[in-house]
């Protein structure tokens, strides 16, 4: 949110007819090292910034956009030198990190001895402390945009005044003072990098003249003021000149000290002069009819604020699906100063959770310069979208056909606490066994409860309408591994269905806790000692009947876990038969065949209840056979391999 600050008051007395000077008022100052491809970090400044918002002018957070833990801010990429300058002055190497006046002053942890340097290590009792203390010199700064004319570059008229409040001269040479330009607030369409952050507040974007700042070497006398002016041009880089300021701060230089004594800011202000800006005032979503429906309409309103007189006729809009820009939409036709015209953009939505905006990218095909980003889009919308048609009449997923992490074809992930991924074999620490469903293979599904700070949170595997409308006696099964980490482990998994596109859900299957376990694991053996991996005996399968819900022509099945703070639960070959998909459905209760279409081999995984010999027909498309193998199978998992070649 952006703030709202005031100016600082100077306290001067009079007595007696003479001038007595007191010490000023402090603007305590925060550099916050954050990023935005750190998650702890977007979870942290929400709450620091909720700490700090009641303070009002007399603090100031002043934040630097680093690249921990990796590179990936855009705001750190254009001016990498002045953030790894203050990072090396500070010996920063984590993030999210802080000095509170250049010092490490957070709450002492009980362990190391030592101040926290987490922007949580600082409380109410600290920040009052720290605000109570004086200065001896009042600080204040100004400045003034000057949009160039005639080829002259942009540029920022800068002064700053330091006035000697004290009853000594100010004169300690190893005082610097440190000029900053910010941006009030940095918006993005969608998130920055990979945080999930879209708004930045109070950013450094250029140190002036460097991260050296200027040295003080004049002596200030008691009562008067030293004045810095300075002429700069305009970053390139800036996003917003509307949201142009200044920090300035003088911090003793000392490796021993570092303490900075003093800090003032330049809000933003208005841009005067010929500019021009075009302001997307509003979005709003129609056409969607259900979660079935993956096309949209954008409604937009477009709005001239320029205070330049040249006609706008082309504004080029970029939707974002899912992170990724789609091609632009051009509006066309005369938007004159202070007019406003309304345009609408149709899009199609990405399956699964998706998230959506548009943003205005190039005015009159780029020859005119836009001096606002921050007002060129709305909030991000996000959309949850299934696909309309059904996906057959039995389902079969054993998760082996996919791409990393992600959910295969006709399959969705969704997360909202714990991780809900695509679990490898061979990616988790070079296991030396399948982890899928009885060791039978190499994937399944791995829902996160052990994941720390996420109880209560859910996550679900939601996959595509299958079509009951012939099915009797309609069974799902699953396999699944699960251990419960000690007597407070409440992990839940559900089933649910729904007939009207995830509209309403129905609950047919519930297990939690020590109820749900599929075995008692001896954790200190375990491939990784102390963490649940589960050996291919510990999996235990799984059997709801769904038979209520022969006849359905669209039904949607959803496995949903909550966490507990028990273990991981893994899940794998989850599959929907029916009497009419087997002749024997007592015998073969499950069967999975991947990867189809295949050009190498063909695997198909059953279970079966008892050792018997089967016929395994296989047919084209069309439903023509092509080949027939005579097959012995066991009770209980069965993997068949059968190369494309013999076919």
């Amino acid at each position: 949110m952006k703030k709202i600050f005031t100016s600082i008051v100077i306290l001067t007395v009079f007595f007696g007819g003479k001038q007595l000077l007191a010490q000023a008022p402090r603007t305590v100052l925060f550099e916050e090292f954050t990023s935005a491809t750190c998650p702890p970090c977007a979870a942290t400044n929400p709450i620091f910034r909720s700490l700090l918002e009641p303070y009002g002018s007399r603090v100031i957070n002043l934040s630097f956009q680093c690249n921990i833990p990796s590179a990936g801010d855009p705001m750190y990429a254009s001016n990498t030198t002045d953030v790894n300058t203050r990072m090396t002055y500070y010996g920063i190497n984590s993030a999210p990190n802080c000095r509170m006046d250049g010092q490490i002053a957070g709450v002492i942890d009980p362990n190391t001895g030592l101040h926290s340097t987490h922007p949580l290590g600082y409380n109410n009792a600290i920040l009052d402390s720290r605000v109570a203390m004086s200065s001896p010199i009042e600080l204040s700064v100004d400045h003034i945009v000057i949009l160039g004319v005639g080829g002259a570059k942009d540029s920022m008229n800068i002064t700053i005044n330091i006035k000697n409040v004290s009853g000594v001269d100010f004169s300690n040479k190893n005082y610097v003072l440190q000029t900053c330009i910010i941006e009030d607030l940095i918006k993005f369409p969608k998130q920055a990098a990979t945080n999930g952050e879209t708004e930045f507040d109070v950013v450094m974007r250029k140190m002036l003249p460097s991260a050296a700042g200027t040295k003080l070497l004049d002596t200030i006398a008691p009562g008067a003021t030293k004045t810095i002016t300075m002429k700069v041009p305009v970053p390139t880089y800036i996003y917003s000149y509307k949201e142009l300021g200044v920090v300035a701060y003088v911090q003793n230089n000392t490796a021993s000290s570092k303490e900075v004594i003093q800090a003032a800011l330049s809000k933003a202000k208005a841009v005067n002069g010929v500019y021009y800006d075009i302001a997307l005032n509003s979005g709003t979503i129609s056409g969607k009819v259900d979660d079935c429906d993956n096309t949209i309409i954008y409604n937009i309103e477009l709005e001239n604020l320029s205070t330049g007189t040249d006609t706008i006729k082309t504004i080029d809009l970029i939707p974002i699906i899912g992170g990724s820009k789609k091609p632009r939409s051009t509006w066309k036709g005369v938007l004159l100063p202070g007019g406003k015209t309304t345009y609408k953009i149709s899009s199609t939505l990405n399956y699964g959770i998706s998230t959506y905006n548009v943003y205005i990218d190039t005015i009159n095909s780029g020859k005119i310069k836009d001096i606002n980003a921050v007002n060129n889009f709305q909030g991000q919308n996000t959309f949850t979208t299934f696909n309309s048609a059904v996906q057959g009449t039995n389902l079969n997923q054993g998760f082996e056909v996919a791409t990393g992490n992600a959910a295969p074809a006709k399959t969705y992930f969704f997360s909202n606490g714990p991780r809900v991924l695509r679990f490898d074999a061979v990616a988790f620490n070079n296991l030396p066994y399948p982890i899928g469903g009885f060791g039978q293979s190499r994937y399944c599904v791995f829902f996160g409860f052990s994941d720390g700070g996420i109880a209560g949170g859910t996550g679900s595997v939601i996959f595509d309408k299958l079509d009951l409308t012939s099915s009797k006696s309609t069974k799902l099964y699953w396999n699944y591994a699960y251990a419960v980490k000690d007597a407070n482990s409440s992990d839940m998994m559900e089933v649910l269905v729904s007939k009207d596109c995830g509209a309403n859900w129905e609950s047919v299957f519930e297990n939690q806790g020590d109820a749900m376990k599929s075995c008692d694991p001896d954790i200190s053996k375990s491939f990784i000692p102390n963490f649940f991996v589960p050996l291919v005996t510990e999996w235990r399968k799984e059997v709801v009947d769904l038979s209520a819900y022969d006849g359905t022509p669209e039904l949607m099945i959803q496995f949903k876990g909550t966490a507990g703070n028990g273990w991981e639960y893994l899940l794998d070959d989850v599959n929907v038969n029916s009497a009419v998909a087997t002749n024997d459905p007592g015998i073969l209760q499950t069967m999975s065949v991947f990867p189809n279409p295949s050009t190498d081999n063909l695997n198909i995984k059953l279970n079966s209840t008892e050792n018997a010999s089967a016929i395994i027909s296989l047919s084209d498309m069309n439903g023509r056979k092509v080949s027939s193998f005579n097959k012995s199978i066991i009770a209980g998992q069965n993997q068949i391999s059968i190369p494309v070649s013999q076919i």
